[in-house]
């Protein structure tokens, strides 16, 4: 009988163990930058998609510190040709590099050198559907061109 007693307090602490650790927090949606492969899903610009060279993948490189600020943003373009575009040399005129504070939302801005009157803003957005690449250009007020890309956690090439 005591056999039997010592058998079933065994098992229940068994059980008890395992169900419990089926209710530990998971840290499935905390994102703390990376390297980033981006695809682009939709794209309107003002060269009605004759683009000769176009590019197929986009790589974010964001660097956090400690509190999720952003230390370092750099975006790279890759054509279907090879051809690399990379924003921190493009767009080095007022660059600005932000994040939204206790939300995974970070953000980086310029001007192109070689046309004053084009501005990026580019942003990298971690929500429940994934992590994302957005990009906009602009012409004074007026919209010339906006992109959404889908990422994934990847490898720097």
């Amino acid at each position: 009988m005591l056999m039997k007693s010592f058998l079933l307090v065994c098992v229940a602490t068994v059980l008890s163990t395992s169900v419990s650790a089926q209710f530990t927090p998971s840290r499935q949606g905390f994102f703390n930058g990376g390297f980033l492969e981006c695809g682009i899903v939709q794209l309107k610009d003002g060269d009605g998609g004759r683009d000769t060279n176009p590019v197929y993948k986009i790589m974010v490189n964001l660097s956090l510190d400690k509190n999720s600020s952003p230390i370092s943003m750099t975006v790279t373009h890759v054509a279907v040709d090879g051809s690399n575009y990379n924003r921190h040399e493009q767009y080095t005129v007022n660059p600005e590099l932000t994040g939204t504070q206790g939300k995974m939302e970070w953000f980086w801005s310029g001007t192109l050198a070689k046309n004053k009157s084009l501005r990026m803003k580019g942003a990298v957005i971690k929500n429940e559907s994934g992590i994302h690449y957005y990009e906009t250009l602009t012409k004074g007020n007026r919209v010339t061109m906006q992109m959404h890309s889908i990422c994934h956690l990847g490898e720097p090439e």
